[in-house]
């Protein structure tokens, strides 16, 4: 019981718990992950971003679009917990996550190496992935540029202007 609240402490406290994973793979070659839950700052691409990391089995990547943040899938990510390593995350310069120096915007393809290299940091790979709206556009080119990190991806509402003939 102790652990349990000293672990609270230092999540409470802000400081960074540290994600000790056991790796198994089931009989379909899916990559199970064991992992304590973590949330914090993590430095990828240059960048911090937050994230936060829920349960065990196989993992998956929240891509939120627009302004939203991680927060956004918080509901469904203590639902899949049971069952999936869940990983949510504040895109850069987006909530928690602090604007870098001299950041103005990013683009599709900098929020998709954002991903990746959050999706190797946490060394997660290969992931399910799920985006939504905005999200949907960096989880297809997150398929489209680093395919070796995914196992598959749900993309939601994809905002696909530019291929529409008059939009």
């Amino acid at each position: 019981m102790w652990e349990k609240e000293a672990v609270n402490y230092f999540l409470c406290r802000g400081v960074r718990e540290r994600s000790y994973k056991q790796e198994t793979r089931s009989s379909e070659g899916v990559r199970v992950i064991n992992a304590m839950n973590s949330n914090g700052l993590i430095e990828v691409s240059g960048i911090q971003l937050y994230h936060e990391v829920r349960g065990s089995g196989p993992s998956v990547l929240f891509i939120q679009g627009a302004f939203g943040d991680g927060g956004t899938y918080e509901q469904v990510a203590e639902l899949l917990a049971d069952e999936f390593t869940v990983v949510t995350y504040d895109r850069r310069a987006n909530s928690r996550s602090p604007r870098p120096a001299g950041w103005e915007s990013a683009s599709t393809e900098e929020q998709s190496d954002d991903a990746a290299s959050l999706i190797e940091a946490l060394d997660i790979a290969p992931t399910a992935v799920f985006g939504n709206s905005g999200g949907a556009i960096i989880g297809l080119d997150l398929i489209i540029r680093h395919p070796h990190l995914l196992r598959g991806a749900i993309l939601h509402d994809p905002a696909m202007f530019s291929v529409l003939p008059n939009p």
